[in-house]
């Protein structure tokens, strides 16, 4: 392949200069090699980038990714409550997390928040005192979220 790229570049470089010797013009001969060679340069690279591209066929995200979260309802229920908190205000998520405070700390520590308030104040983190206060601010940054359910992972 690349001998007869050569050659081609070679017969038209020679073309030129025989035409143009023969009109009586005096051609530079290097030069228009240059020129020649430069212009057949780019001409079989384009021709090799458009043999070398080929098409692609997109598809559909793939669903198995997110397959694991979906069978985790209490997750996905979060997930979209969180989604309309930040909508519309609500507390709603709030009011999710302190069910979940209340049951890691039943299940885990045997404490129940509403018969043992101090207890279960001990236990918590200030983050988690915060939300269980009833400061009733809906927690819709990423971050205060993920303190929150690290802390209450923690318990």
């Amino acid at each position: 392949m690349r001998r007869w790229r050569v050659l081609a570049t070679l017969g038209v470089w020679a073309a030129l200069v025989v035409a143009l010797w023969v009109s009586d013009a005096r051609p530079a001969a290097l030069v228009l090699g240059g020129v020649v060679a430069v212009l057949a340069t780019a001409v079989f690279v384009l021709v090799d980038l458009v043999a070398g591209i080929s098409r692609v066929q997109w598809t559909q995200r793939s669903q198995s990714s997110n397959a694991s979260a979906r069978l985790d309802r209490p997750v996905e229920s979060l997930r979209r409550q969180a989604r309309s908190a930040w909508l519309t205000g609500s507390t709603q998520v709030n009011d999710t997390l302190v069910e979940l405070i209340d049951d890691r700390l039943l299940a885990h520590h045997r404490i129940d928040r509403r018969a043992n308030p101090v207890l279960a104040n001990e236990t918590l983190t200030p983050a988690l005192r915060h939300l269980v206060a009833g400061h009733r601010r809906p927690v819709t940054a990423a971050r205060d979220l993920r303190q929150i359910l690290t802390d209450i992972e923690a318990l």
